[in-house]
């Protein structure tokens, strides 16, 4: 009998003599099998007989596993109350104790040592050293010593005697198999799995997957037969993503992963080579920075066709006037155009953004591997020109960890989404029955489930909301990227939801706000009811300046007529001559020019102003932006 059964037939039974009557009847020469793991989610442990001929023991008998408790007469199978059968075990009152707020089995990974008068019948030696088979010493952690590695805790524990179970990881399919052995645990499974979102990447994946088997061609790493081979497959499966007929397997943990597996179903050995020299690190960072290149051009394009419809819009309403606010009070009268243009002008901004963003995810990191770079003479400028990146990043440790790209982009969309939040803000209080300055189409409102007169202003309310979905993935990013060390690490698996989350959000909210500002129907008779005398007051003090008061006593004079008119009761253009002049001698007839609504607004012809002209001036230049944009984005079109 090996000196490791003995020992624990000793400890189990306080003999070496192998028993000869077994609880089922069985007769021969057996030996005890340790279980030296605490199993998740137990309440009935198999008692496991293994014979010296590796035949397995017949029966069915339960007995006991480490972390459970069994009176000390029934240790032994030769006691008379011993009976055969199974045996409902409690767990252990004294380990492991039960943590709040943890499943069945939650502190399944953890083994302590126990005290030395308690390590009868669990597994442990007096000394307090798990019964295991010789081999390398585990590294103790601060949570105490732990189970085999990779050994999952829903599955059975190994047997002393017991074969070295295959490696999983390898036969799964896995990409890092070879140093693991077992299975992944079901729930590491799902939690580290990406296949359920990242498999948008579909497309680019193949992308670059064929661009780097043709890098690997070049650098005389695959015959070109192999390579031919290879971009057929590729094709096979980018054709059954099209058609919606591939057929994801469990084991898939990324598209990565997905992809490779259907391409080694298809072709064979070769597919094993296309991984040649590249990592999951520079590749899922290259099939990022396509996919976002792709997306900031369909973005571009929608932020300007919504500016072309804000400016069209401008243009065609010039001429009407309405109150401008600040603080939410009537200020000045500006011009509608005026209105429109302000929020057109913040837009064109984001658009400049969005294109500078563009330039620095055009960056190409594949052929970078892990960390240290490509060792294989792959040409990381065929590369380049292969998938059309402006530039090859400059460091490989850099280009597979720096994600301050997917940062740049959240903020534009931040902030693109702030001014897209106030234009929506503004339009709701104009379509108040309070304002009435507006008025939503049927196709951008919806109604009440109770009060049949409502028309609410969903569209513009669901903009103005979906705004902070998108700061809070910006700002969940940048809390991740704070802290984390040099190179790649699993945290980085976080940007994509954010990425794809806030490009759907940003496509839905350019096209909604495009469709809402074509369609919106205004009410010029409300705007003009709104303006009010006593928004002139300003064009009062301007009037006093021309008159060569100075500004602060002209304010100071213009309060002045203010006051004496709501003292009064009366409007500030029912004041008389003879009244405003016993407030300042400067006043004239001419004065009643003043309060003329469209003098006012055309008094502000500086560029920028609410003038006719400078509205004018506004509309050219920020048409004269959009067809130089519109120009850079046919260059970028261009193969």
């Amino acid at each position: 009998m090996p000196a490791l059964q003995a020992r624990a037939l000793t400890q189990m039974t306080g003999s070496q003599e192998l028993p000869q009557g077994l609880p089922c009847g069985c007769r021969g020469p057996r030996t005890w099998a340790i279980l030296h793991c605490y199993p998740r989610s137990i309440r009935e442990v198999d008692r496991k007989w293994s014979s010296q001929d590796s035949n397995r023991h017949p029966c069915g008998i339960t007995g006991v596993g480490r972390g459970f408790d069994l009176p000390a007469p029934q240790r032994r199978p030769d006691h008379p109350d011993f009976s055969p059968g199974p045996l409902v075990l409690k767990p252990s009152r004294r380990w492991p104790r039960p943590q709040p707020g943890l499943a069945d089995g939650g502190n399944a990974h953890l083994v302590r040592p126990p005290r030395i008068g308690a390590v009868a019948a669990r597994g442990r030696n007096r000394a307090g050293r798990p019964l295991t088979p010789p081999g390398p010493e585990k590294p103790r952690g601060a949570a105490g010593w732990r189970g085999l590695r990779g050994q999952p805790t829903t599955q059975r524990p190994r047997l002393l005697n017991e074969e070295e179970p295959p490696n999983m990881a390898s036969e799964s399919g896995k990409l890092w198999g070879g140093r693991f052995v077992g299975a992944v645990d079901p729930i590491m499974e799902k939690f580290n799995s990406s296949i359920t979102y990242d498999q948008l990447l579909w497309e680019v994946d193949v992308q670059g997957s064929k661009a780097y088997s043709r890098g690997l061609e070049k650098a005389g790493l695959l015959t070109k037969a192999e390579r031919d081979q290879i971009l057929r497959g590729l094709d096979k499966v980018a054709e059954e993503w099209a058609q919606g007929t591939f057929k994801l397997n469990p084991n898939d943990e990324d598209i990565h992963t997905a992809n490779e597996r259907r391409l080694k179903e298809l072709i064979g050995e070769p597919a094993g080579k296309l991984h040649t020299g590249r990592s999951r690190n520079d590749q899922v960072v290259t099939d990022l920075r396509l996919w976002m290149r792709q997306t900031c051009a369909k973005l571009s394009a929608l932020l300007w066709e919504l500016i072309r419809t804000m400016v069209d819009r401008a243009e065609a309403e010039r001429d009407v006037l309405f109150p401008g606010y600040t603080h939410l009070q009537r200020a000045q009268p500006i011009r509608w155009s005026h209105w429109i243009l302000s929020h057109t002008v913040a837009l064109t901004r984001d658009s400049e953004r969005l294109l500078e963003v563009q330039k620095r995810i055009n960056v190409l990191p594949l052929g970078s591997g892990a960390i240290a770079g490509n060792p294989l003479g792959v040409d990381r400028e065929l590369l380049r020109a292969e998938l059309d990146f402006g530039a090859i990043t400059l460091n490989s440790m850099d280009a597979t960890s720096e994600r301050d790209f997917v940062a740049e982009f959240l903020f534009w969309a931040s902030l693109c989404m702030t001014h897209l939040s106030r234009m929506a803000e503004d339009l709701i209080l104009y379509g108040t029955k309070e304002f009435g300055f507006v008025q939503l189409s049927d196709a951008y409102s919806t109604g009440s489930s109770l009060m049949p007169q409502k028309k609410n202003p969903d569209s513009l309310e669901l903009i103005r909301s979906k705004a902070g979905r998108v700061f809070g993935r910006c700002a969940g990013l940048l809390m991740t990227l704070k802290g984390l060390p040099s190179t790649y690490n699993k945290d980085l698996q976080e940007d994509k939801e954010a990425v794809f989350e806030v490009s759907d959000t940003v496509s839905a909210v350019l096209q909604v706000a495009t469709g809402v500002i074509s369609t919106l129907q205004i009410h010029r008779e409300n705007m003009a009811q709104a303006l009010s005398p006593d928004m002139l007051a300003t064009d009062l003090a301007y009037y006093l300046v021309r008159k060569g008061m100075p500004f602060r006593q002209a304010h100071e004079t213009s309060g002045k007529a203010v006051f004496l008119a709501e003292t009064k009761g009366v409007a500030l253009n029912q004041l008389s001559l003879q009244e405003l002049q016993s407030i300042s001698p400067l006043f004239s007839g001419d004065v009643s020019r003043v309060w003329d609504y469209q003098n006012s607004v055309e008094q502000y012809g500086a560029l920028g102003g609410t003038a006719r002209s400078s509205v004018d001036w506004q509309i050219g230049q920020v048409r004269a932006l959009l067809q130089a944009q519109q120009g850079l984005h046919a260059l970028q079109a261009a193969p």
